[in-house]
């Protein structure tokens, strides 16, 4: 009996101590709700509102060409990145001066077009932040202020979502939990610069948007541009000559 009584009052001292510390966790803000059990954002929609299906096939929807189109935008966001940190190192005078993506968000635009689960002929494209934390090893506030640099630049846009919380019915409380965002590309919304380049690169007008239906007349392509390498090139001088001033 008394083995039995110190067992049990064990596990009751180590219960409680687990409920005292978890709740220190809570308050001083260590601990993150699980996902769907944060509060709702206003802007959301159902995953099955017509408002929150956003997603087309990438490219032409086959794996080749998904593939290239993917490689393609993310070395557009690359010198897109290059270009206005010369910009803005040209404008502060500061040689650390960093691009208006950064590599943070080069890096977060990486692992969403790299998503295991990326569904190049839907385009469906709806990771956790949890899981972009676990590809990429950044804290959530570095690939959340990252996300929103890629969708304030046009290279990456979402839509919240809800959905109604399992076998809820008849109980008591919220019956909707948050889900994942669900992302998608609207190229238009590019610079026209990055645009331009993208258009380049991949040597098709279509570039502009993959989720541009597919039939009707095709417009004839344009001839390539060079600007965005041509205005690189003239920032690369800029920058030389104020760093080397005669």
């Amino acid at each position: 009996m008394s083995n039995a009584y110190t067992d049990e009052a064990g596990a009751i001292a180590r219960q409680t101590k687990a409920l005292i510390r978890a709740a220190g966790a809570a308050l001083s803000g260590r601990e993150r709700a699980p996902e769907t059990e944060r509060p709702i954002h206003r802007n959301s929609f159902d995953v099955d509102d017509g408002r929150a299906q956003v997603w087309r096939p990438i490219a032409d929807g086959t794996k080749r060409g998904a593939l290239r189109w993917r490689e393609k935008l993310l070395q557009v966001a690359r010198e897109f990145d290059n270009t206005t940190r010369l910009k803005n190192r040209l404008q502060s005078g500061k040689k650390n001066s960093r691009g208006d993506l950064t590599p943070y968000g080069v890096a977060v635009l990486e692992a969403v077009l790299h998503f295991p689960y990326f569904c190049f002929k839907t385009g469906r494209l709806d990771p956790a932040l949890t899981q972009l934390e676990k590809i990429t090893g950044f804290a959530r506030k570095t690939i959340v202020a990252a996300l929103k640099r890629l969708q304030d630049h046009g290279f990456l846009k979402w839509v919240r979502r809800t959905r109604r919380k399992p076998d809820s019915e008849g109980v008591f409380g919220p019956q909707r939990e948050q889900t994942n965002n669900a992302y998608f590309f609207d190229i238009t919304e590019l610079a026209s610069e990055a645009r331009q380049r993208l258009r380049q690169l991949l040597g098709r007008p279509q570039a502009e948007a993959p989720d541009r239906p597919s039939g009707g007349p095709r417009r004839q392509p344009r001839a390539p541009s060079a600007a965005l390498a041509t205005e690189l090139a003239r920032l690369c001088a800029l920058v030389d000559n104020a760093s080397n001033p005669g």
